[in-house]
């Protein structure tokens, strides 16, 4: 399960196996700071620079504080590769072993 939580701003949750692309983008500063909504998206940034896109196969119920359907989830995070990798490690436990 992956959890993003901007204190009393914001938070979403969604299982690994619904992710089904991740990328990295710029969030530009432009974007804004906090929880932020978009077009079948939601972010959550606290400083301009890389981010992490989250693509999600079934759409999710976010919080911001107010309710919001999202099938992209937007990631600012310190080290996004690390972010994507743990991901990645989460993803692969998932799967059961007579399917590798």
């Amino acid at each position: 399960m992956v959890r993003v939580r901007l204190g009393w701003l914001g938070h979403v949750e969604f299982p690994v196996s619904d992710i089904a692309h991740l990328s990295r983008m710029n969030w530009p500063w432009w974007g804004g700071l906090g929880a932020r909504l978009g077009r079948k998206m939601v972010a959550y940034t606290t400083a301009w620079g890389e981010a992490v896109v989250v693509e999600l196969a079934t759409p999710v119920e976010a919080r911001m504080p107010m309710r919001w359907r999202a099938e992209r989830v937007i990631v600012g995070v310190q080290d996004a590769g690390g972010f994507m990798e743990a991901i990645a490690r989460e993803r692969r436990s998932a799967i059961p072993p007579a399917s590798r």
